[in-house]
């Protein structure tokens, strides 16, 4: 199908920003963050625009969050980013930083 060619691996492989190269940052931030795989789960804000979570597991304390809308959000007050965007979520961004 050509309106799927976009999507194809050998057009977003090594494609900053692509939806592969995202997936793929985020499963090695996954593997080496052990709150994300094995923390407390602990919802700081929900409603059908956003979710905000915070993760801990030993020495980790993260803050994840997500912007369902097209529209930019506030993100949630943070530390260092690990991943996603500082400052306003944009459409359809997230965040994965550590904790305040």
């Amino acid at each position: 199908e050509p309106a799927h060619r976009s999507r194809a691996v050998s057009r977003q492989a090594g494609r900053q920003g692509s939806v592969l190269e995202t997936c793929r940052a985020l499963l090695r931030l996954r593997s080496a963050c052990p709150a994300l795989r094995l923390g407390s789960f602990d919802v700081l804000e929900a409603d059908a625009g956003g979710l905000a979570v915070r993760r801990r597991h030993g020495g980790e304390d993260l803050l994840c969050a997500f912007n369902f809308t097209d529209a930019p959000r506030p993100a949630p007050p943070h530390g260092a980013v690990l991943s996603g965007q500082a400052g306003p979520l944009g459409p359809q961004g997230f965040l994965i930083a550590e904790a305040p």
